[in-house]
């Protein structure tokens, strides 16, 4: 899961929610899977940050969750276990300079505190390697380069 702006995942109104569990309205929910990759994601307006439900381990960097709308959590893992058999590193809870987040505008502003903050990855050479697919783009079209600390979060700026 690389490069993706979520916004407003929530638990249905009106029906139960517990803040505990990770397997409510996460704006990223996986589970079983092992060496999953959640890297470079933007999570905001929803109920919850990433939910790693179950699985052995998996790596969650460099993403940026805010405006959450429960006091679920930014990170969860639905076991200690997958949690120290895990990767997790540099993320960011909140606003980190966005020109407009709530009229959907992820772009950074130039003092941003997580541009050139983020720590390298391989992500981009092994979906090229496995799938074919370049990673070297965000969602404006600016260029990424994985391995040499990109900014947080799915906007970049150099």
């Amino acid at each position: 899961v690389a490069g993706n702006v979520v916004v407003g995942i929530r638990h249905r109104a009106g029906t139960s929610y517990d803040p505990r569990s990770v397997w409510g309205a996460a704006g990223i929910l996986t589970y079983s899977t092992s060496d999953s990759v959640h890297v470079n994601n933007t999570v905001w307006g929803s109920d919850a940050g990433i939910s790693f439900a179950n699985g052995t381990s998996t790596i969650v960097a460099n993403n940026v969750v805010g405006a959450r709308t429960e006091a679920t959590g930014d990170i969860l893992f639905g076991s200690d276990t997958a949690y120290k058999n895990s990767i997790v590193a540099n993320n960011y809870s909140g606003n980190p300079g966005f020109v407009d987040p709530n009229n959907g505008n992820f772009s950074l502003l130039l003092n941003s505190t997580v541009i050139a903050k983020g720590a390298p990855h391989t992500v981009a050479q092994s979906f090229q390697t496995l799938y074919g697919v370049a990673l070297n783009r965000d969602l404006l079209e600016a260029v990424r380069v994985y391995e040499t600390n990109p900014s947080i979060g799915a906007a970049e700026r150099r």
